[in-house]
């Protein structure tokens, strides 16, 4: 079954904390914010983590900020002599990246910590706060980056729309109504079994 690994980190191949997610609770449809939300079991390698706090409010354009990810590679879009000099050629391993809030548009918060391909779910952190202010979902090379700010994050985990939504999805499989894929809910999954796979972004806690 999927599985994530807090230990994930360069040149440590031989320690290991590997916790399997069992369940997939919410994905942002479209026209949502881009989040998804696991569950995690706690009995994988070793105690698991306590979760990092949430920011109770936004920071503020110009606040320093760190993300923490697993930035991948591509060579169709970037410099390599600019990714060597950014990540030293150290990729699709937890990474920290320092930057700053830039400010906030259409698409949220906007930063400008180096991301790569593979960083959408990147936890972004408040070094002075220790709390979580963001998650990275979207970068344009050499342009910009967003991400969901701790305000977004915070009214989900409060509104719970999987709730919402799971109660429509048992009313609905009692009635004959009938509708395409495209316009179904979306429900509590059950990994590995689930007939529909969806790529998971996963927020990594900093240890």
């Amino acid at each position: 079954s999927p599985l994530i690994n807090f230990r994930h980190e360069s040149q440590n191949d031989l320690r290991t904390r590997n916790f399997h997610l069992t369940e997939v609770i919410y994905i942002g449809t479209p026209g949502d914010d881009d989040i998804a939300i696991v569950r995690v079991d706690r009995n994988g390698e070793g105690p698991l983590s306590a979760p990092i706090a949430l920011a109770n409010t936004n920071p503020e354009a110009n606040a320093q900020i760190v993300a923490v990810g697993y930035p991948g590679t591509d060579g169709t879009n970037y410099d390599p002599s600019v990714l060597l000099r950014v990540f030293g050629n150290i990729f699709e391993t937890k990474r920290v990246s320092p930057g700053r809030v830039v400010g906030y548009d259409d698409s949220g918060l906007s930063h400008d910590c180096s991301t790569m391909p593979g960083s959408s779910g990147t936890l972004l952190f408040d070094p002075n706060l220790k709390k979580a202010v963001g998650l990275h979902f979207e970068g344009v090379p050499f342009k910009s980056n967003h991400a969901v700010p701790a305000s977004i994050i915070a009214g989900l985990l409060k509104s719970r729309p999987w709730s919402v939504r799971t109660a429509q999805t048992n009313t609905e499989s009692h009635s004959s109504i009938i509708t395409n894929k495209e316009d179904q809910p979306m429900v509590k999954t059950n990994l590995p079994n689930s007939a529909d796979m969806a790529i998971l972004h996963v927020s990594v806690p900093l240890e």
